[in-house]
C-alpha cells in the first residue's frame, strides 16, 4: 500500500511541473523517531500539494495549497490552515509540529 501511495505522489509531482525549494515528493524517514504519520507529500511549483498520511490503520489523503517562506510552511486544505516550522538541508526536510520534529527525505 505504501509503495502504491508513493507511486501516486511521484506521478502527481512529475505531471504537475514541480519546481521550488520544496519541489518533488518527500517520504517519511521511519528510521528516525518520532516517525511522521505523513507517508508521502508532493509539493508543486503551482502552489499545490498532495499528501498521504497513516493514522492507526487508516490512510488519508489531502490536497490543497501551500506557501513556503523563510522556514515557515503553510498548508491550506479547504480553508483549514496549518503552519509548520521547516528546516531544509539538501534532500532532508525537518518539520516541527506540536513540539515534535519529523524527518522527511526527498524521493529521487
Amino acid at each position: 500500500m505504501r509503495k502504491e501511495l508513493l507511486a501516486i505522489c511521484c506521478v502527481i509531482g512529475a505531471v504537475s511541473g514541480c519546481g521550488s525549494q520544496l519541489r518533488g515528493t518527500w517520504t517519511a524517514d521511519k528510521s528516525i523517531e518520532p516517525a511522521s504519520p505523513i507517508a508521502a507529500v508532493s509539493f508543486c511549483e503551482d502552489g499545490t500539494y498532495t499528501a498521504h498520511a497513516k493514522y492507526n490503520e487508516h490512510t488519508r489523503g489531502s490536497t490543497g495549497h501551500y506557501s513556503y517562506d523563510a522556514g515557515r510552511l503553510s498548508l491550506d486544505t479547504d480553508g483549514t490552515k496549518r503552519d509548520y516550522e521547516v528546516t531544509l538541508k539538501g534532500d532532508e526536510m525537518r518539520i516541527v509540529h506540536e513540539g515534535k520534529t519529523y524527518t522527511m527525505r526527498r524521493f529521487k
